[in-house]
C-alpha cells in the first residue's frame, strides 16, 4: 500500500515536469495548510466555517443525508443550538408557499465526499450527527484547501501546454495562491462557490484545450461535464466558455475547430 501511494504521489508531481515547479507546489500546500489549520481549527473557531451564503450551498448535504428534509425546516433548530446571532443567515426563499433553497447545489456536490468522510467519523467518535458539529465544520476547510490545489495542478498543466517556463509557473502559482482573493476564500471564506468554481474553470480550460486545441475528442464529454458542475455552482460562470477562442494561437484555428464540431463547411 505504502509503495501504491508512493507512485501515486510521484506519478503526480512528475505531471509537473519541472522541480522547481513541484517544489513550489508543495511549499503552497503545506502553506495553506499550516494557515487553514491554525485560523480555523483551534478552540471554537471551527464554529464559524459557515457564513452567508457558505450556509445555503451547504444546507443539501445534510438535508439529503441526515434530515431528509429539502424543505429545509431544520434551520432554526440548528441557528438556536449553536447560537451564533452574528452570522445567523435564512438562505431559503418561499416559492408559492413552500420553503426552498435559493442558492445552487453545485457547491455541495464537490463538498460531498468530504462531508460523507466527516459523517463516518462522527459516527465512529459517537459525535452529534447533526452537519454541523466539529468534524463535518472542519472538513469544509480541507475541501477548500483540496480544491485549491488541484485547480493550481490544472493551471499548471495549462501553463505547461503553452511551454511557459517553469520558473513563471512557479511564481504564477504564488501569484494565484497568495495575491488573488483566492487565498482568502480557500482560508476564511472556505465555504463560499469561489474556490470550487476556480477549481472547475481549471479543470475544464485544460480540458477544452486538449479536446479543441490538441483534437483529442474523448475529452468533449468532460467539458460537457465540467461545464454542467460550473453552471451547478454558479450560473453567471458559464460566461468561461468565452475564454476557449483565447486557447487557440490564432482566431483562424478557432474557428476551423468549430466548423468541425458544427459540421459546418470548410471555406
Amino acid at each position: 500500500m505504502k509503495t501504491f501511494r508512493s507512485h501515486i504521489y510521484s506519478r503526480f508531481l512528475s505531471g509537473m515536469k519541472s522541480k522547481v515547479v513541484s517544489i513550489s507546489y508543495v511549499l503552497i500546500a503545506i502553506i495553506l495548510l499550516f494557515v487553514t489549520t491554525n485560523i480555523n481549527w483551534g478552540k471554537d473557531d471551527w464554529k464559524g466555517a459557515l457564513e452567508s451564503d457558505a450556509k445555503g450551498y451547504y444546507a443539501y448535504l445534510h438535508a439529503v443525508f441526515i434530515y431528509h428534509d429539502l424543505n429545509f425546516s431544520f434551520l432554526e433548530k440548528i441557528e438556536s443550538k449553536y447560537n451564533q446571532q452574528h452570522i445567523y443567515y435564512d438562505y431559503r426563499s418561499n416559492a408559492h408557499g413552500v420553503l426552498i433553497n435559493k442558492y445552487y447545489a453545485g457547491v455541495a456536490v464537490l463538498q460531498t465526499p468530504f462531508f460523507l468522510a466527516a459523517h463516518a467519523l462522527t459516527i465512529l467518535t459517537e459525535g452529534d450527527l447533526d452537519g454541523y458539529s466539529k468534524y463535518y465544520m472542519l472538513t469544509i476547510s480541507i475541501s477548500s484547501w483540496f480544491y485549491h490545489l488541484v485547480g493550481l495542478y490544472f493551471m499548471i498543466q495549462l501553463f505547461q501546454y503553452y511551454k511557459i517556463k517553469p520558473k513563471i509557473i512557479a511564481l504564477m502559482l504564488f501569484a494565484m495562491s497568495f495575491g488573488t482573493n483566492l487565498f482568502v476564500y480557500t482560508i476564511v471564506e472556505a465555504g463560499m462557490s469561489h474556490v470550487y468554481s476556480f477549481f472547475l474553470v481549471a479543470f475544464l480550460l485544460a480540458a477544452c484545450f486538449k479536446c479543441f486545441v490538441k483534437g483529442e475528442k474523448n475529452q468533449l464529454w468532460k467539458c460537457s461535464f465540467l461545464l454542467g458542475l460550473i453552471v451547478l455552482c454558479r450560473p453567471i460562470n458559464a460566461l468561461v466558455v468565452l475564454f476557449i477562442p483565447f486557447l487557440f494561437p490564432t482566431l483562424k484555428g478557432f474557428f476551423n475547430v468549430l466548423r468541425k464540431y458544427c459540421k459546418l463547411p470548410q471555406n
